[in-house]
């Protein structure tokens, strides 16, 4: 044998190496992926109710105004793709503040890699993405909590609709809109008005969606849960189509002006077959969220739909028409199956954040209880990961790192889920110590603590989430 025969056979520690499988990690995807990505969903999440769904909904996600191509992180082997995940940027209304947020959509992995960690890689790698982009709370919508509550997601958020026959609907409309008789049911507080006045309800134009984002901005103004949308998203939020239609409501009759302050919108309502995903109205104009509900129990039963499921803020009045004419309302941390679900991405960051709001309601306990004490400093110990909070007199700062390592008289162990919920106003206080995490050092503290976080109804509209 010659020598440069020799050299090219590969010696046998060579050949060793060369059989060793090399692990299948995420990585960024790229445009030329795109086909690939396409047809992986489509094998991953088809199912013979949505067969476009895949299709649709990754065109719209290509679409996104925020969407970069390193947001999306596949698993590859060779020329094929055989796990994905699509992280979205987001911004999320909590209270006054505007809390960086991102979503998680698509996780996957090929039928023959799974059970072999894949899942929980491509997830642990999009958090570190999510996070390296600025976001502080993760958010999503899923079927399969018990997958992400292992990697710290917990439950937060309930979901809140109403659901009654859409012709009693209709007919309590109309019977409590009369002359109240001595037997007639007791209104609901929406309906306490003087004098109806007219509005006019027709589709929605294209050059009308800067109204829609008038009426949305004021009546999220202060929330706790709905996103931010900006023109960019709410273009982007029409022509992805997760609706049926989108109705208006103007202020008197449609005069057809192009001008919107000639004939004023003063609400609006995205229906999808007999589910109202979003309806909201001026404050001062209440009378309109009754004409657009009308309208899609109109729709309802000239589509043969028997019930009308109308999706609002828990507080909502409309669903105090439900109730009022046999309906139920539904405010469930599971709907169909499907539950909200956070997780904290910089939880040192976001409480900072949240330091002012502390503050505020620290300084409402003081006025309220001027001779309680109050520590001038509470721990929490987070799995290891103790956070300080020092209670002064003018503010409320955190420390975290070396700084927080001296255990204070007051402090309390959580894990990271109940953490999450405390931080996010979703702690339930009601429920019994021995079915949470929490142990504070005493009775004190703990109240302390609820005065601190109290409970927040976060909600989000599930318009933001309607696939195409």
């Amino acid at each position: 044998m010659s020598l440069t025969a020799s050299r090219r056979m590969p010696s046998s520690g060579t050949s060793r190496v060369r059989r060793k499988v090399s692990p299948l990690l995420p990585m960024p995807a790229s445009a030329a992926d795109h086909p690939a990505v396409a047809r992986l969903l489509a094998s991953i999440f088809y199912s013979p109710s949505s067969s476009k769904y895949s299709e649709i909904e990754f065109k719209a996600s290509i679409d996104d105004p925020f969407h970069e191509l390193h947001d999306r992180l596949v698993i590859r082997c060779g020329p094929g793709l055989l796990g994905h995940v699509l992280t979205t940027r987001r911004s999320m209304h909590f209270g006054p503040l505007r809390i960086p947020a991102a979503g998680l959509q698509w996780l996957g992995v090929a039928p023959e890699i799974r059970s072999q960690g894949h899942g929980l890689r491509l997830l642990a790698a999009a958090e570190n993405t999510m996070a390296d982009r600025g976001a502080l709370v993760g958010l999503i919508r899923t079927r399969i909590p018990h997958f992400f509550r292992r990697s710290g997601w917990a439950l937060c958020g309930h979901h809140s609709h109403s659901r009654a026959g859409a012709r009693e609907v209709l007919a309590g409309m109309i019977d409590l809109g009369l002359q109240p008789k001595r037997n007639q049911r007791r209104r609901p507080s929406i309906l306490r008005e003087t004098p109806r006045k007219h509005t006019h309800v027709r589709c929605l134009r294209q050059m009308e969606i800067d109204a829609l984002r008038r009426i949305y901005d004021r009546n999220t103004l202060n929330s706790f849960g709905p996103l931010e949308r900006t023109d960019a998203y709410w273009h982007w939020l029409i022509e992805r189509h997760g609706y049926d239609r989108i109705y208006v409501a103007l202020d008197g009759p449609d005069l057809f002006e192009l001008d919107e302050t000639r004939t004023p919108i003063v609400g609006y309502a995205a229906i999808r077959g007999e589910h109202v995903l979003e309806l909201m109205v001026e404050p001062d104009c209440q009378r309109a969220a009754m004409d657009l509900l009308a309208r899609a129990c109109d729709d309802a039963i000239e589509q043969g739909y028997n019930c009308l499921t109308y999706h609002g803020h828990p507080q909502d009045p409309l669903h105090d028409l439900f109730t009022s004419v046999g309906g139920t309302h539904h405010h469930e941390v599971s709907n169909d199956g499907q539950v909200l679900m956070a997780r904290l991405l910089q939880p040192s960051r976001l409480l900072h954040l949240l330091s002012p709001q502390l503050h505020a309601r620290l300084q409402t306990f003081r006025r309220e209880s001027p001779h309680e004490p109050i520590p001038g400093r509470l721990t929490l110990d987070v799995e290891g990961r103790r956070y300080a909070l020092l209670l002064a007199h003018n503010n409320v700062s955190i420390q975290t790192g070396c700084a927080a390592r001296r255990q204070a008289a007051a402090h309390a162990t959580l894990n990271v889920a109940d953490f999450t919920r405390l931080l996010l106003g979703q702690f339930d206080w009601q429920t019994s110590t021995s079915e949470t995490s929490l142990n504070a050092s005493s009775p004190e503290t703990e109240r302390l603590l609820s005065l601190i976080f109290p409970p927040l109804n976060f909600w989000r509209p599930p318009l933001d989430d309607a696939r195409g």
